[in-house]
């Protein structure tokens, strides 16, 4: 039994230029060394 609560979800802020939340997600987890623009 774990000591430590449970992580809280935080919440994903949407895309700036579509406004779309799983589109943010995706670039995220493209994105390579912090640069958004390339990915």
């Amino acid at each position: 039994m774990s000591r430590r609560r449970r992580a809280e979800r935080r919440i994903l802020a949407p895309d700036p230029a579509y406004n779309n939340v799983e589109l943010s997600k995706f670039i995220n987890c493209v994105m390579q060394k912090g640069k958004k623009t390339t990915a």
